[in-house]
C-alpha cells in the first residue's frame, strides 16, 4: 500500500486524519498502487482550493478536489480537498462532513488509478468504484 500523509490547512473545519488515512490506505491497497508511492492528502478552504485550480488547471472557479502527480508512476503525489465544500456537499446530499471528505480522498486516489469523470461513462464508473471502496472501508454509514 502507499505511504500516506494527511494535513488540514483550514483552521475553521476539523478533519478526522485517522478516517482520511484509512480510506486513503483503503482505496491504494484495492486499486494496487505501489508500496513506494507517497500520497498527501491536504485539506483547504475554497478560496486555496479555487488558487490551485486557477494556478495549475487554468480554471477560475473552486471545486472539491483536485488531484495532482499520477500515483502509479511519480513516487509523491498530491491530493488537494476543499472542506468549505465537503461540509456545503454534505450538507446539499444528507451525508456527513467524515464521510463526504473520505469520499474526496477515494476520489483522488481513482484518478491516480486512471479513473476519469469527464463523460457520463466515466463518471457512471467513477461512481460505482467510489462505492464500493467506502463500502470496503466501512465508511459509508459514518
Amino acid at each position: 500500500m502507499a505511504r500516506i500523509s494527511c494535513e488540514n490547512r483550514h483552521k475553521r473545519v476539523r478533519v478526522d486524519i485517522p478516517l482520511m488515512k484509512k480510506a486513503a490506505l483503503a482505496a491504494s491497497g484495492l486499486l494496487g498502487l505501489k508500496e513506494d508511492t507517497g500520497i498527501n492528502i491536504i485539506f483547504v478552504s475554497s478560496q486555496m482550493i479555487r488558487s490551485y485550480n486557477q494556478k495549475y488547471l487554468g480554471k477560475d472557479s473552486a471545486t472539491d478536489v483536485i488531484a495532482f502527480g499520477d500515483a502509479g508512476r511519480d513516487t509523491e503525489s498530491d491530493i488537494v480537498i476543499s472542506s468549505d465544500r465537503a461540509r456545503a456537499n454534505a450538507k446539499a446530499y444528507g451525508t456527513t462532513l467524515r464521510s463526504e471528505m473520505a469520499l474526496y480522498v477515494i476520489h483522488g486516489i481513482l484518478h491516480f488509478a486512471g479513473y476519469r469523470d469527464g463523460s457520463p461513462p466515466e463518471i457512471s464508473k467513477m461512481r460505482k468504484a467510489e462505492k464500493e471502496i467506502l463500502e470496503e472501508a466501512g465508511i459509508k454509514k459514518i
